[in-house]
């Protein structure tokens, strides 16, 4: 078998019979030997003859194109109105390259799984039918114009999920209940003490990523926030979640793991090899994971009652993305919380703030090979020699090309439209360090122009250039000028000084302990991050700003001199976090007011930076704070963006701008106003309606099963219905469909009944049987379902079922 990892369906795992994130492929091949005309043969005898599957149970997909394969199929004995052609049976690498027609085999489940177009088969896209086999016909190469040419040597490429002929030789009706899954769902159950059954999908979804993880990490990958390592955590976080649905709030999965060694560790021996190191990942990323939990639902509770309190039902999808970016917590987790509230999030918002943060991440690497940092920069920095800064003076420098690499290989050319790094023996570019970025810019000699697309600085006094050949070819040894980007490198610079000037305002402000921890300096925009243990009050925020605006119009020098680091310190010298330092240290002073050690670019006078601007503040952890703030040209565009938008507020509100704030307390009021009298009528209408439900109601023995479905309606109302009815009658249920699209699910008890029969008992029954996601408590539950049609027959005979047991 080939071990497989694929997250591309990870929302579908759990939900279906099938999905899986780690699976095991068997599969045949051939290069030039047999084709079509013996693979399907083949195929069909081993399924039949070896595995005893039924030939009335099998269907047949060809591609519509594939008269051949069409043709085999009839001939074995396949029936025409069991083969069906899809015209997404067609394989391909890319737009170019090898290519052909595959042909699937299916597998008829039977009538216990329901589909409304029987006849189509495997064309109706339902799970009745389930594909085992995909034999795949390598017969054409295609161009870069879309024509077909035959292959010279036609090959065969087959794949069959041992999962799924699993499922299928031994009868299940999913692959979880297969002996492949078996002693880990049993592992699972023993643990929650939960029952499988009535917990479908938490159990799936551990029971699938425990394999994966445990494969993951004994080959080597560790969880991380980036590339392969995310998705380990992510792995990891959606199964403790999940146990965390089953009310687990204690490490679980490392107690899982011994159960998969046990299925899987004949298989892949490296599994029992890394068992200490497994166990030690896996407790030690949950008990991490336990502390964003326990902060993140706090934070999330609050933002889905405020959320309540406003009537709406859509939360900020940037106020997810801090709870992602800041505690870590996983959307999905988010959504599945939400949703027993009835609330939902704006997914677009919070992409686009997860875009724009993975835009300023310094961290990943591009991983097409052209800048790798896995290279030896220490040895090369040994053989070509330190390499000359001169940015602190200049931005234009006569140089030399020493050293050329392309996707990590060294080379003695780069030619047009390529890529790679270019090391000189001296530049002008900063390379990025201390969270300043790197420099950009061009590089050109007599026949070549490079655009310099990064810089960067990997070793101390070693920079290198990332660059793309727009013109001729550039060669070691060529003779070249750098000139770095002269408006963005002075951006640059006024947001390096400013962060200096917030840092002293900062321990001003709010005390000595407000000490730089981090930060990320960019074209006229800057990160900073602090330590403090408290939101900062709006007051302190504008002394702040104030004190970096006067030192600016104060028109201070900033100067920089080499020292030893000793007589730094003693002078005052600030040492900046995550920094080392050599001998000899660069300070850089802004006369009479700020002294760090620092090796970046700034402005000569404070007054260059011209407007300063704090844009937010938060936190980003226990005792730990971050400012944004725009310098120069970004602060201006942004204090006139403000003004626009104020202009446009006054003019719809109809008042001078002055007079705005009192205008909208005005407004307001009268909403508020307004409220109460809506509600006030709700109550009227909700009280009617009870009361002729009330008076019509159905009985199941003696017990009033009363039902509600009204688009008008929203979950919270359910609570004013309940209110109405329990004051009228004794022993009922009362279950309400709410909201447009009728989704909302509510199920009340009166507490006369509590003993035989439960709203969260009886919702997550709708759980198992109609897939609602929702909770609650003995005397009422709500959840959500994506199609509430029949609910009220198939609670009432689940009601009748229990009364009767």
């Amino acid at each position: 078998c080939q071990a497989c990892i694929r997250t591309n369906d990870i929302e579908q795992v759990g939900k279906t019979i099938r999905h899986h994130t780690f699976f095991e492929m068997l599969g045949n091949f051939s290069i030039g030997d047999y084709f079509k005309e013996d693979s399907i043969p083949w195929a069909y005898e081993l399924v039949t003859k070896i595995y005893g599957l039924p030939k009335e149970k099998l269907w047949a997909s060809v591609y519509p194109d594939d008269d051949e394969a069409y043709s085999l199929w009839r001939k074995i004995g396949i029936p025409e109105d069991r083969i069906v052609k899809l015209k997404d049976n067609f394989w391909q690498m890319g737009e170019e390259g090898p290519c052909g027609p595959d042909s699937e085999i299916y597998f008829d489940l039977g009538e216990d799984f329901p589909c409304e177009k029987v006849e189509l088969g495997p064309a109706s896209d339902c799970d009745r039918f389930l594909e085992i086999w995909n034999l795949v016909f390598t017969q054409f190469d295609r161009k870069k114009d879309g024509t077909l040419t035959p292959l010279p040597r036609k090959n065969i490429d087959t794949g069959m999920g041992l999962e799924r002929i699993t499922m299928v030789l031994e009868g299940k009706r999913s692959n979880f209940e297969t002996d492949l899954f078996s002693g880990i769902i049993e592992k699972i159950g023993k643990i929650t003490g939960k029952d499988y059954k009535e917990n479908i999908y938490s159990f799936r979804v551990i029971a699938d990523h425990i394999r994966a993880i445990t494969l993951l990490i004994s080959e080597g990958l560790f969880p991380s926030n980036e590339g392969r390592g995310y998705v380990l955590r992510r792995l990891i976080r959606r199964s403790f979640s999940s146990g965390w649905s089953l009310g687990l709030r204690e490490p679980f999965l490392f107690k899982i793991y011994p159960s998969v060694v046990e299925s899987l560790g004949d298989i892949y021996p490296l599994i029992k090899k890394k068992k200490e190191i497994v166990e030690k990942v896996l407790l030690a990323e949950e008990k991490g994971f336990i502390n964003t939990l326990s902060r993140g639902l706090d934070y999330l509770t609050q933002i889905a009652e405020k959320t309540l309190s406003r009537k709406e039902r859509i939360v900020s999808g940037k106020d997810i993305f801090f709870l992602y970016d800041t505690y870590g917590f996983p959307k999905e987790l988010a959504e599945d919380i939400l949703s027993g509230y009835n609330l939902t999030f704006n997914k677009k918002e919070f992409d686009e703030a997860l875009k724009e943060s993975r835009k300023k991440s310094r961290v990943v690497q591009k991983e097409s090979g052209i800048f790798s940092m896995d290279l030896n920069y220490i040895k090369l920095k040994e053989t070509l020699g330190e390499t000359k800064f001169t940015g602190y003076t200049t931005l234009s420098q006569k140089s030399k090309v020493i050293y050329l690499l392309k996707n990590g290989e060294s080379v003695n050319e780069l030619k047009e439209c390529e890529e790679g790094i270019v090391i000189l023996d001296k530049t002008p570019f900063y390379g990025e360090k201390g969270g300043q970025v790197g420099d950009k810019g061009k590089i050109y000699g007599d026949d070549f122009d490079l655009e310099v697309i990064d810089t960067k600085h990997p070793v101390e006094n070693f920079i290198i250039h990332l660059v793309r050949v727009n013109k001729g070819s550039v060669s070691v040894n060529s003779e070249a000028v750098a000139e770095v980007d002269y408006e963005r490198r002075k951006g640059i610079q006024r947001a390096h000084t400013a962060t200096h000037l917030l840092h002293k305002a900062l321990r001003e402000v709010l005390g000595e302990h407000a000490l730089q921890k981090g930060s990320l300096v960019e074209e006229d925009y800057l990160r900073f991050d602090f330590s403090h243990f408290s939101p900062l009050e709006h007051e302190e925020i504008k002394k702040i700003e104030d004190r970096v605006i006067e030192a600016i119009y104060r028109e201070i020098p900033v100067n920089w001199e080499i020292k030893d680091i000793e007589e730094a310190k003693k002078e005052g010298a600030v040492a900046l976090f995550g920094e080392k330092y050599g001998e000899k240290v660069r300070v850089v002073s802004v006369e009479g007011l700020s002294k760090e050690f620092c090796g970046g670019t700034h402005v000569s006078n404070t007054m260059e930076i011209g407007i300063f601007k704090i844009i937010s503040e938060r936190g980003i952890g226990s005792n730990l704070r971050r400012i944004e703030a725009y310098t120069g040209k970004k602060a201006f565009n942004y204090m006139r963006e403000l003004e626009e938008r104020e202009k446009e507020i006054s003019g719809l509100l109809g008042v001078p701008s002055e007079n705005v704030v009192e205008r909208i307390k005005e407004i307001k009021q009268k909403l508020k106003e307004k409220d109460r009298e809506y509600l006030e009528l709700k109550k009227r209408l909700l009280s009617i309606i009870a009361r002729e439900r009330i008076s019509k109601p159905e009985k199941i023995s003696s017990i009033s099963f009363i039902t509600v479905r009204d688009k008008f309606v929203n979950p919270d109302d359910s609570y004013i219905l309940f209110d109405e009815i329990k004051n009228k009658i004794k022993d009922f249920v009362l279950l309400v469909v709410s909201g447009r699209e009728e989704k909302n699910i509510s199920i009340f008890v009166s507490d006369s009944i509590k003993e035989r029969i439960t709203a969260k008992s009886l919702m997550d029954y709708l759980k198992t049987s109609m897939g609602v996601k929702g909770g609650g408590r003995d005397n009422n539950a709500r959840g959500r379902v994506d199609n509430s049609k029949g609910i009220e027959e198939i609670l009432r005979k689940e009601i009748e079922r229990r009364i009767a047991a």
